[in-house]
C-alpha cells in the first residue's frame, strides 16, 4: 500500500511539473511575437484549407482574414522578423485569396474583405518585398497519378509529396484495404515492443457524421469523408511515471505510418488532432463505446482521390531553424 501512495505521489508531481512548463513557456498565456507567429500560422492555414475546399465560395472567412490582419499588425508592432518564413508564407496566403476572388464589379465578389486584404498588402508593398524567396503560401493542385506516384518507391519523393487532403472523390474505400494499410502500421517502432497504438475504423456513415460532429474541425469536407480511423494508445502499457505521455509519442508514429501506407495506396487522408477537453472526450467514449483503458491521440479523415485536386501548401520552416547541432 505504501508502494502504491508513493507512485500516486510521484506521478502528481510530474503532471504538477508538466502543467508548470506548460503554463509558463507554451503559448497559451504569453503574447510574445514566437507567440503570435504560433497563431499567424494556425490562422492563415485555416484559410489555406479553405482555399483547398472544392467549393470554396467567394468572399469566405472574413473574420479569419480580418483576425490575421490584426495578429501580423501586433506582431510588426512588437519588433516580429518581417523575414521569418511563416511570416512571408501569411502574406502568400493573403495574396492567394485575392487570386482566388472574382474581379470587382462581379455579383460573388466580397467588396469589403478584398479590400481589407488589398490596402494590408499595398502598405507593405508585399507583393514584391516577399517575391523573391522561395516561401509559397494558399493551395496547389495535384493529380491523383502524381499523388499516388510519389508514394511509391523513393521515400525522399514521398516525404516531400505527402499532404492533407480534404478533397474527397466519392469512391467507397473497401474495409480490407484499410485492413492492409494498418498491418503495414505495425511495424512502427513503440517503447520496449509494447506496441501501444489501437485502430477503431469507424465506417458507418451516419457514426462518421456524429463524431465529427464531436470534434468540430471538419466544416467544409465533412460530408466527403468516407472512413474513419480513431488512433489510441492503451494505458495499460504504461508501466510507470516515466510512460506518462508514452501512448501520445507511440501513437503519433503509428498514425504517420498510416498516413504513409495510405498514399501508397492511393488513398487520401487528413490527419486530425483530438485536443479536447474532458467533456468532449468523456462524450466520444461514449458513441464510441471506447475501450476504458484507451486513450484517444488523433483521428485519421480518409477518402478516395479525383483526378485533380488542390491541397494547402502549409510552408514549413527552414531547416536550419528547426535543427539544433550540439
Amino acid at each position: 500500500m505504501a508502494f502504491r501512495y508513493r507512485g500516486i505521489l510521484k506521478l502528481i508531481r510530474c503532471y504538477f511539473y508538466d502543467m508548470l512548463r506548460f503554463a509558463r513557456y507554451s503559448s497559451m498565456f504569453r503574447k510574445d511575437t514566437a507567440s503570435l507567429l504560433t497563431e499567424i500560422t494556425t490562422t492563415y492555414h485555416i484559410i489555406e484549407k479553405g482555399l483547398s475546399f472544392r467549393d470554396s465560395r467567394s468572399g469566405f472567412g472574413k473574420e479569419m482574414i480580418e483576425n490575421l490582419i490584426a495578429l501580423l499588425s501586433l506582431y510588426e508592432n512588437k519588433g516580429g522578423d518581417r523575414f521569418d518564413r511563416q511570416y512571408v508564407a501569411s502574406l502568400k496566403v493573403l495574396q492567394a485569396y485575392l487570386t482566388n476572388q472574382p474581379p470587382k464589379g462581379d455579383k460573388d465578389c466580397s467588396f469589403s474583405t478584398v479590400d481589407i486584404i488589398y490596402e494590408f498588402l499595398e502598405k507593405r508593398r508585399a507583393f514584391n518585398a516577399s517575391g523573391d524567396c522561395d516561401v509559397q503560401g494558399g493551395c496547389k493542385e495535384i493529380t491523383k497519378d502524381d499523388y499516388t506516384r510519389f508514394g511509391k518507391g523513393d521515400f525522399a519523393l514521398l516525404s516531400q509529396n505527402r499532404y492533407s487532403i480534404r478533397t474527397f472523390s466519392e469512391e467507397d474505400i473497401p474495409v480490407q484495404v484499410l485492413r492492409d494499410v494498418i498491418k503495414y502500421a505495425q511495424k512502427t517502432p513503440s517503447t520496449c515492443n509494447r506496441q501501444t497504438a489501437r485502430a477503431y475504423l469507424v465506417s458507418d456513415k451516419q457514426k462518421i457524421m456524429e463524431v465529427l460532429r464531436i470534434h468540430k474541425g471538419t466544416r467544409g469536407f465533412s460530408e466527403y469523408i468516407n472512413k474513419l480511423i480513431l488512433v489510441a494508445g492503451d494505458l495499460r502499457a504504461c508501466m510507470g511515471t516515466g510512460d506518462r505521455n508514452q501512448v501520445f509519442v507511440d501513437c503519433g508514429l503509428f498514425a504517420m505510418n498510416i498516413l504513409y501506407g495510405l498514399q501508397y495506396k492511393g488513398i487520401g487522408a487528413c490527419i486530425l488532432h483530438w485536443s479536447v477537453d474532458a467533456k468532449k472526450d468523456k462524450i466520444l467514449r461514449k458513441f464510441i463505446n471506447l475501450d476504458i483503458h484507451h486513450t484517444v491521440v488523433c483521428l485519421i479523415a480518409i477518402g478516395g482521390l479525383d483526378k485533380r485536386f488542390k491541397v494547402p501548401i502549409s510552408q514549413r520552416n527552414s531547416l536550419e531553424s528547426i535543427l539544433i547541432e550540439t
